[in-house]
């Protein structure tokens, strides 16, 4: 086995305030007098994946105004490369790094409080040397992509899904797996499913994969190598024709 001793300890102590950009939203609709059908006011409600304090009339006022998301208005491939090349050079250029010197993290099976994972890669990786599915885009793009299927639970999730095989799809180097010790992901996760998958068959680049558990070693357990060859089939394709 070989292993990649990482920097840090263990914890991170860090708590963060978080403002619902969900929330925010539903009370910036009611201020206004919208009348936003249940899907969607149930989908506003708990989007907070994103933290913003400000919404647009303009953004709501568009939603209401079609019938609700289709399979359709899911983003294509080719949008979310565009987005996520476009926000590594972003993330790069605040630190003076080459986008591929940015580590690319994935995560399964509740490693970490979603909050703790930046402080966590902060301490392990290096201050903003790494790119995950919270910053993989920018909130622009976040915020008109995940406005544009509010209502339809299927087509956000396939719009998830489709944003972590790209994220696989662009990552060069060092890969980490960020998982709890002795679990193994779940054959139906997005790791196995899109990510994994799509760093083996669709990766162009050179990588190495290594799974760190989060809450016990600090060391990381390399796992795939583009030299080893794929290991799984390629990443299920599930958006409509087109896309």
């Amino acid at each position: 086995m070989v292993f990649l001793q990482l920097r840090g300890a263990a914890s991170c102590g860090l708590v963060k305030i978080i403002f619902s950009y969900g929330l925010f939203t539903l009370f910036s609709a009611q201020v206004l007098g919208l009348a936003i059908s249940k899907p969607i006011l149930d989908d506003l409600a708990t989007t907070n994946r994103y933290p913003a304090i400000n919404a647009r009339a303009d953004d709501i006022g568009s939603i209401i105004a079609r019938d609700g998301p289709t399979l359709a208005d899911i983003p294509s491939l080719d949008q979310l490369r565009q987005a996520v090349k476009a926000q590594s050079k972003f993330l790069a250029s605040l630190i003076n790094v080459d986008p591929d010197d940015l580590t690319t993290i994935f995560y399964t099976s509740n490693p970490l409080p979603i909050d703790e994972i930046e402080c966590f890669a902060n301490k392990f990786i290096g201050e903003g040397k790494f790119i995950y599915f919270e910053n993989a885009i920018s909130e622009d793009d976040a915020h008109k992509f995940e406005l544009s299927l509010l209502g339809n639970a299927q087509a956000k999730d396939l719009y998830q899904k489709q944003l972590s095989r790209v994220i696989a799809e662009q990552a060069d180097g060092e890969v980490m797996l960020l998982i709890p010790p002795g679990v193994e992901p779940s054959p139906q996760s997005t790791w196995t499913l899109y990510e994994f998958p799509a760093l083996q068959h669709d990766n162009r680049n050179n990588v190495e994969v290594y799974r760190v558990d989060v809450t016990g070693s600090t060391e990381a357990e390399l796992i795939w190598e583009t030299e080893n060859g794929p290991t799984l089939p390629p990443p299920l394709d599930t958006l409509p024709p087109g896309n």
